[in-house]
This record gives structure tokens, sequence and C-alpha cells, in this order.
């Protein structure tokens, strides 16, 4: 039997070997990134920017970039040693590593940011 490949089969065949990945979609890519924002937010952060890029089908690595507003604290002692805080704004910058990760067989995702991530 003489079987020969043409660039059909080729072409076919590359499609099927690398189209048939169940790794994360765009728009799962978008999902994550905008459910980390709305964490980060509800936890008080303005100014959040999150960037993920794909390192395997799999996994994502990325950053998030973030402000927020704290009061610091301080005690003073009035002219009779009586103690009283006063306090002033201070910005906090946010800038932690994320990872996010997808199990194949049961096509669910987690997303992790910390500063001590690998």
């Amino acid at each position: 039997m003489n079987f020969k490949i043409t660039p059909f089969i080729c072409s076919f065949l590359f499609l099927l070997l690398t189209g048939c990945s169940r790794g994360f979609s765009d728009a799962e890519i978008l999902e994550i990134e905008r459910d980390i924002k709305v964490t980060y937010e509800k936890d008080g952060w303005y100014d959040i920017n999150v960037t993920l890029v794909r390192e395997s089908d799999t996994q994502l690595t990325g950053f998030i970039n973030g402000k927020k507003e704290e009061t610091e604290w301080v005690t003073k002692y009035d002219y009779f040693r009586r103690p009283y805080r006063t306090g002033s704004p201070k910005e906090v910058k946010l800038n932690l590593k994320c990872i996010a990760k997808k199990d194949i067989k049961s096509e669910k995702s987690f997303w992790e940011c910390g500063k001590f991530l690998k």
C-alpha cells in the first residue's frame, strides 16, 4: 500500500495536534484577571493593574500592582501629659506575584497571589 502525505494531511494533523489544547482560553484569562481585581478592590485597593501571561497550557504567571491609603496613627501627649492619637494618611503600594493553574481533568482553575510564590 502506497501512502502519500499531502500538504492537506500535514496541515490537518498540525491543527489537530495544536488545536486540541484544553488549557486556558483568552476569555478565561480575562475572567481570572477581573476576579483578582475585584477581590483586591473589596479590600480597599485602587488603581489595580493585573497582568497574567501563559507559561504553559495549564499555568499562568503574572503580577498585580495597586495602591491603598492607610492612616498612620501616632500617640502624642498634651500639656497635661494626657495621651491622644493623631493620624496622617499614608499611601501603601501593592506589588505581588500571581499564579493561576488549571486542572485538565476537572476543568477547574484557581489563582493565588503573594510575595513569596515561586
